[in-house]
């Protein structure tokens, strides 16, 4: 049994350093570099597009700059809520990002994993990074971008 846990963990180690390759070798990590957290912070809804070459039924989300918060929007609907912070990043400590962190108890299990950063690449536009924490790791998942509708 321990064998087939150990097994287990070296095939999503070794998966989730490969994809963190890909995503960090890709022409968006060095937009994402050069971008600035954003200041003031966002507020209201922004449009959001993924990059993950999967479907989905994202559409972006919506920021309260005063609460320090915010939550994604579905289109069946709004959901998983967020916290919101400036930090310097979890992969690329050079930059400072706006962090979006969805470890809440109101949050799934799963999800309380995830962590999101936004920089600003231009006025009104933003691209984020999509991050896996384990312990001992931290995964680049990929890219989105958010947008002023």
């Amino acid at each position: 049994m321990l064998a087939l846990f150990l097994l287990t963990y070296l095939v999503f180690v070794g998966f989730g350093v490969y994809k963190t390759r890909q995503v960090e070798h890709s022409p968006l990590h060095l937009k994402f570099r050069s971008g600035k957290a954003p200041e003031p912070a966002p507020d209201g809804f922004l449009k959001g597009d993924v990059h993950l070459g999967i479907g989905h039924d994202w559409q972006g989300k919506v920021f309260d700059r005063d609460q320090k918060t915010g939550i994604n929007r579905f289109s069946n609907g709004q959901r998983y809520t967020f916290n919101t912070y400036q930090a310097p990043g979890l992969r690329d400590k050079q930059t400072q990002v706006l962090r979006i962190d969805y470890n809440r108890g109101d949050n799934p299990l799963w999800l309380r994993f995830i962590a999101d950063e936004i920089v600003e690449t231009s006025p009104g536009h933003y691209l984020g990074k999509i991050h896996l924490k384990v312990p001992g790791f931290t995964f680049t998942l990929g890219y989105f971008e958010l947008s002023t509708p």
